[in-house]
């Protein structure tokens, strides 16, 4: 074991967010420390340090040699390095409590550059823009600083690939930065699902209230020495100096940011567990004195129950408008939160919760009864002849002898099912067996369903040109329009029943979609239709939908699968209590597709809305966990 005293100042330790120097003086000379530079940064001149595993050495790599770093503070040994570490699964569950799928997660401080390069990757989610650059790169040729949301190919400058990342904006030479990987994930996902990034305490926080400004009440309601001194910037001061002075007993989680395809999975909830649990253990950021409370502030907090649903407490609002919450980290902590919750006028009403679910506030009249298929026959025919064919096409079904054939198929057959209020239930079957014929015969028992496709191929087949086509042949608009809606929704014996209250939502890709303007951003559309932006958010988020930036995009802008997952969110949104979805999750990889399936399955169980899915993949039945399962074959339906 080495033991001996920093020398070197900040600009000689911290060459970048992932490699630095501390050069250590002691008894038998010096000693260099490579490491990364996010902590080397901490290890100001004067610190005493002790390095375990050698015993004789000039140089150490922390990266490569078996070594433990500590760092002395108030006589206690504080552990540097190795960095924290923690492995984790997430279980995603269906509704009857079976595991669907699982994520393997190895959640660590950032110390690679590839780490801090996914990090910047990340950050473009949510703040990146032409005007707001996420990150400073710069050219190792010339130098030449380059400000971009990509690590650019080559410097604009003298042409060279040889860029590496400088600044991660907004970010402070005291920040300690988390990353998620997926030990699991598929070829096509992620290495880096999300990070945490940690920053000493605000210097000063102020509270609204009554639209006046109660300054300081941190310090109240808390211990004025757990906040400062903090990493404040002074005139005359050095970044060595404000480090050195820099002591709290909190830290601040300054950043969440999770990839939008997986923050409906609890990610985030698991990062902000693992950081709470880093900040505890390794009294991050500064390794100094032990923390009682991690505190931070953030306005999606009022959207987004991440932080609450691992212990942290709201307490008040800044005087800018965003929530505070804490999450209390020892007994004297949680005493003081318990007590100003208990005694302070405003706070007794909240009782330290700030979001609450708002998808309950959705006006879904559950169906009064079932829906009822009885004796239903559909049978489709088929003409076929060879006018107008190539001689050659003709010889050829001449030889199998179709040159003319009437062909008559049952595509059901004696159909009896009865479908509950509330139930969740999959139709499957070989592709033309006649699952989109069952839907169909049951959305034209919908009269209202019915009369606005009748009207909706009216208004196609009304245009000039049409019509007076149509006319030449002796129909007309109305006539064609009741002979398609016969043959698409209605059977040919049998009958189908439905509740008086159904309120119907469908979607059969190419026929029947929810009408949504693609021109307007999808979270106007769904507020549109709620009339609160608070259920919106949910509905989206909860349908895979969990990107801000998303929220803002016109619908027209949309990828396939994204298209798709606002679909679903705007049938959920509508107050439906029928829903009918054919090709369900078709356009989704199958770990987006368990996802979303799992989450509509709740919203539709949690809204008791009746729900007939028609798929043909097996991992999504299972993270749907229907209720029945209709197995359609050719005419005959069975029920499981």
């Amino acid at each position: 074991m080495l033991e001996g005293v920093v020398v070197n100042k900040f600009r000689e330790r911290r060459t970048n967010y992932w490699d630095g120097e501390v050069e250590i003086e002691t008894e038998d000379g010096k000693l260099k420390l490579r490491m990364p530079g996010t902590i080397a940064g901490w290890l100001t001149k004067g610190t005493r340090v002790r390095v375990r595993g050698v015993d004789h050495a000039r140089s150490v790599d922390v990266f490569k040699d078996d070594v433990e770093v500590e760092r002395k503070y108030d006589n206690e040994w504080v552990p540097v390095w190795p960095p924290f570490e923690m492995e984790t699964k997430v279980e995603k569950r269906d509704t009857l409590g079976r595991g669907v799928y699982e994520y393997r997660l190895r959640t660590r401080e950032a110390i690679y550059r590839e780490d801090f390069e996914a990090i910047v990757s990340l950050e473009q989610y949510h703040y990146a823009s032409d005007k707001d650059v996420v990150a400073v790169w710069k050219c190792k040729e010339c130098g030449r600083l380059i400000r971009a949301n990509l690590k650019p190919e080559e410097c604009p400058g003298c042409g060279s690939s040889r860029i590496e990342l400088r600044t991660i904006r907004g970010s402070l030479p005291a920040s300690r930065f988390m990353v998620v990987e997926l030990m699991n994930g598929e070829e096509y996902e992620p290495d880096i699902l999300a990070y945490v990034r940690v920053d000493p305490p605000i210097p000063k926080l102020n509270r609204r209230l009554d639209g006046k400004v109660e300054r300081n009440i941190r310090e109240k309601v808390f211990s004025k020495n757990w906040f400062h001194p903090t990493f404040e910037p002074k005139r005359g001061k050095t970044i060595e100096d404000i480090l050195r002075a820099c002591d709290t007993k909190a830290a601040r989680i300054a950043r969440v940011v999770v990839h939008p395809e997986y923050r409906a999975d609890g990610i985030g909830r698991t990062s902000v567990q693992a950081a709470v649990r880093w900040v505890k253990e390794r009294r991050i950021p500064e390794m100094k004195s032990e923390k009682h409370l991690i505190e931070v502030i953030a306005q999606m907090a009022r959207y987004h129950p991440v932080f609450e649903s691992v212990g942290f407490v709201y307490l008040w609002d800044t005087g800018s408008g965003r929530p505070y919450l804490v999450r209390p980290l020892s007994e004297n902590a949680k005493r003081k939160v318990s007590r100003f919750i208990k005694t302070d006028k405003i706070a007794k009403q909240h009782g330290g919760r700030l979001y609450r679910s708002r998808l309950r506030k959705l006006e879904v009249d559950p169906l009064d009864g079932p829906i009822e298929v009885k004796r239903l026959n559909k049978m489709f025919s088929t003409e076929l002849d060879v006018k107008g064919l190539p001689k050659d096409v003709v010889k050829l079904l001449e030889a199998f002898g179709v040159l003319h054939r009437r062909i008559q198929q049952y595509v059901l057959q004696d159909v009896n099912l009865r479908i509950e209020p509330g139930e969740l239930v999959v139709v499957v079957g070989p592709s033309g067996a006649g699952k989109t014929t069952l839907v169909r015969m049951i959305m034209g028992a919908h009269e209202e369903f019915i009369e606005n496709v009748r009207q909706r191929i009216i208004r196609e087949l009304s245009t000039p040109v049409v019509s007076r086509a149509l006319y030449s042949m002796g129909t007309n608009p109305r006539e064609v329009a009741d002979k398609l809606v016969k043959e698409m929704y209605q059977p040919d014996k049998g009958e189908v029943s439905l509740p008086e209250n159904t309120k119907l939502s469908a979607m059969i890709p190419g026929e029947v979609e929810p009408e949504i303007d693609p021109g307007v951003t999808i979270i106007e559309d769904l507020w549109s239709v709620t009339g609160d932006v608070n259920v919106a958010v949910e509905i989206l988020n909860r349908s895979g939908i969990s990107d801000a930036v998303l929220y803002r995009s016109p619908y027209e802008r949309l990828s396939p699968g994204q298209k798709e997952r606002v679909r679903l969110a705007r049938m959920i949104a509508e107050g439906a209590n029928l829903i009918v979805v054919d090709e369900f999750c078709s356009h989704l990889d199958p770990k987006t597709a368990m996802r979303v399936a799992r989450s509509f399955s709740e919203m539709c169980r949690e809204l008791e809305i009746t729900a007939l899915i028609i798929t043909h993949r097996s991992e999504v039945i299972d993270a749907l966990a229907p209720d029945k399962l209709v197995y359609v074959g050719y005419g005959l339906v069975g029920v499981e």
